[in-house]
């Protein structure tokens, strides 16, 4: 039987680290749950800073002057960063 689903072979942790912001943060935040509910063993810096690395260049400094721990915190400054762009435009 076929299944067509994630295959045993793909490398979450690759994807993740070359996921890059192309959509809303709240978009990018769900391909980025997605991927990583797949890796194991990794800490709280790894996801953080993948997830910063992965944002629009345009959020960025935000995290330069804040500094957040948590990816609760990433979370949250990420969208307050899309929030002040879009106001700007």
């Amino acid at each position: 039987m076929i299944h067509f689903g994630p295959s045993e072979y793909e490398d979450f942790t690759r994807a993740l680290t070359k996921l890059r912001q192309t959509m809303t943060v709240k978009e990018y935040q769900n391909q980025f749950e997605k991927l990583a509910n797949h890796i194991e063993g990794l800490d709280d810096t790894f996801f953080t800073s993948y997830f910063i690395s992965g944002l629009k260049e345009e959020l960025k400094p935000e995290f330069k002057m804040f500094n957040p721990k948590t990816m609760m915190d990433v979370i949250a400054l990420a969208k307050l960063a899309e929030d002040k762009a879009n106001a700007h435009r």
